[in-house]
């Protein structure tokens, strides 16, 4: 959908007022037109923007975790034991830079 730049901007600092996206913004905004009741938005954890990206790479991680352990089941584990532990060390690297946090 486009908007203006001015209406962008209005929705931008009204997210951020919020803390949430733009994105659940406006449709909060929506719907609260449609349906003409008050809209809740969602409490948003107070997270650094560093911490949300580290919790992103480590979500990543696991799911490259998951999809070995299929293949490991799949095709046998020796085939995915390097890359099983290439993904480990990746893990415990972002577990240990978030513990400094």
């Amino acid at each position: 959908m486009y908007v203006s730049p001015r209406v962008y901007v209005r929705l931008y600092e009204g997210a951020g007022v919020l803390e949430v996206t733009i994105s659940e913004f406006a449709g909060g905004l929506v719907e609260g037109l449609l349906t003409r009741r008050k809209v809740k938005f969602p409490k948003r954890s107070h997270l650094t923007l560093a911490q949300e990206n580290q919790l992103t790479q480590l979500a990543g991680g696991v799911n490259n975790l998951n999809q070995l352990a299929r293949a490991a089941n799949r095709d046998g584990y020796a085939v995915a034991a390097l890359e099983v532990e290439k993904v480990c060390d990746e893990l415990r690297g972002l577990l240990s830079k978030m513990a400094r946090l």
